[in-house]
């Protein structure tokens, strides 16, 4: 199937035409998200010939900032995980610190997970290698040597058995 020029500059034009309004709508919905952000213009401090005055009230400070960081612990057993945190209650009034705390201590608990999986893996196949070894009996020279001579002997007769059926055909 062959497109004519005329086709061809029709679907480019398409083309084109989708891609300026996909860009058109991105563009408007990023200036919206922006428009609802508060902007802050940042004097340099060189320019600025008046020191700072030091404000009576003290600045405020996030809970993330005060808060020590969350201990925990974990136990994994069989599908279940248990969670031993310690935190301050203070952190309970701070979204953003609690969350950020959260998503720390669950990220720990993905890291201690995944290095006991690889653990058991690792045992599990040391485990399967150190087993083959075992049933994998080592064979002395003479079985080998009767072995290998079961083996001509059973050859021989297949051939035997080929070369006969062979003249049974052929008669």
């Amino acid at each position: 199937m062959t497109l004519s020029p005329t086709e061809l500059l029709m679907l480019a034009f398409t083309t084109l035409l989708g891609l300026a309004v996909l860009f058109a709508v991105v563009y408007a919905a990023i200036r919206l998200a922006m428009r609802g952000q508060s902007q802050v213009n940042v004097a340099p401090a060189l320019e600025s010939p008046d020191p700072p005055e030091a404000s009576p009230e003290p600045e405020s400070r996030s809970a993330s900032v005060e808060n020590p960081p969350i201990k925990h612990a974990f136990d994994f057993s069989d599908d279940n995980l248990t969670m031993i945190l310690e935190m301050p209650a203070s952190l309970l009034e701070d979204d953003e610190a609690l969350a950020q705390g959260w998503v720390d201590v669950v990220s720990w608990a993905r890291v201690t997970y995944r290095e006991i999986l690889e653990r058991r893996l690792a045992e599990g196949q040391r485990a399967d290698a150190d087993a083959a070894a075992a049933v994998e009996p080592e064979l002395s020279g003479e079985e080998l040597e009767a072995s290998l001579k079961r083996l001509h002997d059973s050859a021989e007769r297949r051939r035997e058995l080929r070369m006969l059926l062979n003249e049974k055909q052929a008669s």
